[in-house]
């Protein structure tokens, strides 16, 4: 974060106290969540039960690798540390999670962008930040596994919501996730490729630029 704020030429000051707050509010909200589940065990296991629900818990893994990132310059040890608690939380949670839709038997009215969360931006984001950490096999094949789990599962998506129930308006705001895969996806790739835009690189901030558009059409 201090880099980037050299290169928009502010002070480094800047940059690394973004970073500081970030850690604050992960740290937070982390021993908040962990305290539900302590405190309030019932609610904690519905929302992890819930067909949209359950998928926001993955983003705890990927605020952590976000986090990891952020320290690497000041604190290498304790971000190597984040990372791979980060990465391992990521990858069992994606592997919970996915694995009851498999199953079969849900809903249609349940199939929602949130099922991007566990592994389309956890991979993606594993990936980016194993590419910053000197790990550049790993951070390709956490990019494989979120691209081709991304075609899939947009797929299906789509199918749902071109032939589908209409989407209630509570749920409608979750379309906004329609824009973070390309968007994640473009910036894992050049964190894979060491930063040469590529014609993929391309393509996938066109598909990004369409989603966006996309949901600017449907506001009200």
């Amino acid at each position: 974060m201090a880099r980037l704020s050299c290169r928009l030429g502010l002070p480094a000051a800047v940059g690394e106290a973004l970073t500081l707050l970030g850690f604050v509010v992960w740290f937070a909200v982390t021993v908040l969540y962990a305290a539900k589940w302590v405190v309030a065990a019932n609610e904690a296991r519905a929302e992890a039960e819930h067909a949209v629900q359950c998928c926001f818990i993955g983003l705890a893994g990927v605020a952590t690798l976000l986090v990891a990132q952020g320290l690497l310059p000041y604190r290498r040890p304790l971000a190597f540390l984040l990372f791979g608690l980060g990465a391992s939380f990521t990858l069992t949670f994606a592997l919970w999670r996915t694995g009851f839709p498999w199953r079969g038997g849900r809903e249609a009215g349940s199939t929602t962008p949130v099922l991007y969360l566990p592994t389309i931006a956890g991979g993606f984001v594993t990936g980016t930040t194993a590419a910053l950490f000197g790990a550049p096999d790993w951070s390709e094949l956490a990019f494989g596994a979120a691209l081709f789990s991304w075609l899939a599962i947009e797929s299906v998506l789509l199918h749902r919501l071109y032939t589908g129930p209409v989407l209630p308006p509570p749920l409608r705001p979750v379309l906004g996730i329609q824009l973070a895969p390309p968007a994640v996806g473009a910036v894992a790739y050049l964190s894979v490729t060491g930063g040469a835009p590529g014609i993929l690189a391309h393509a996938l901030f066109g598909y990004a630029r369409l989603q966006a558009l996309l949901l600017a059409r449907m506001l009200p």
